[in-house]
């Protein structure tokens, strides 16, 4: 397998045949994965070995599907969104991935990529009681999401009942954005800090609708700093 120097945004340009790279796709009932092989690249379509589960070619779909490069060495990259289509090259069956404007990313197997925020929110500590605390909403993934908290906000008789609701919104005008989300997510883990915080880790069932959400604001992001960067 080859190796190559750039390890974040890469394009297809950087991609060789011959190099591993891995199928991954997000549906309601979870997520499978299946290890493959680039074979060729054509202007800005990439060519990758089909893969076969008990005799039988899996097809992708066109929703929620990620392609991700293994280096050797090397921190894996993703590509975001893609569209594996089934095809014959060279008398063998291969998914046809267009990448034209596809930048890839660090891939952590190790977790879901997380968002930074730094969103105020509100959160509910019982999901039977009404009030609500502002909190900090650091940072969200497709599975969970990390929370900030005064400890002097809190009650002394103040007892974690091992979930946390937190509703916020979000809107990019600009960019036709606008989204409201209610999420609860179980406590996973609790750090109280020297300076009076608490972080909260919580985590929550896949939801692609989060995943999609992260997608899109980590694009309007990039054009943001992109302008930014121009100006």
């Amino acid at each position: 397998m080859q190796t190559i120097e750039k390890v974040a945004d890469m394009t297809i340009n950087d991609l060789n045949p011959g190099m591993s790279c891995t199928l991954l796709t997000m549906r309601k009932r979870g997520k499978y994965q299946a290890d493959s092989t680039i074979l060729k690249i054509s202007n800005h379509d990439l060519f990758v070995d089909a893969v076969t589960v008990n005799g039988r070619i899996v097809n992708f779909g066109h929703t929620s599907n990620f392609l991700i490069i293994n280096l050797q060495d090397r921190v894996p990259q993703i590509f975001q969104y893609i569209v594996p289509q089934l095809t014959r090259e060279d008398g063998r069956y291969c998914y046809k991935i267009n990448l034209k404007y596809k930048l890839s990313v660090i891939y952590d197997r190790r977790n879901n990529f997380r968002l930074p925020l730094n969103k105020s929110v509100s959160a509910r500590f019982d999901v039977r009681e009404a009030r609500q605390y502002q909190c900090l909403l650091k940072n969200i993934s497709a599975v969970g999401f990390g929370l900030v908290l005064d400890r002097t906000n809190l009650p002394k008789d103040y007892k974690l009942t091992g979930s946390i609701n937190i509703t916020f919104s979000d809107s990019e005008p600009e960019y036709g954005m606008e989204v409201s989300f209610n999420l609860t997510g179980s406590v996973k883990r609790i750090i109280n800090t020297k300076d009076g915080r608490i972080l909260f880790g919580c985590q929550f069932p896949y939801s692609l609708s989060i995943e999609q959400y992260i997608h899109d604001k980590k694009l309007i992001l990039q054009r943001l700093r992109k302008r930014e960067y121009r100006a």
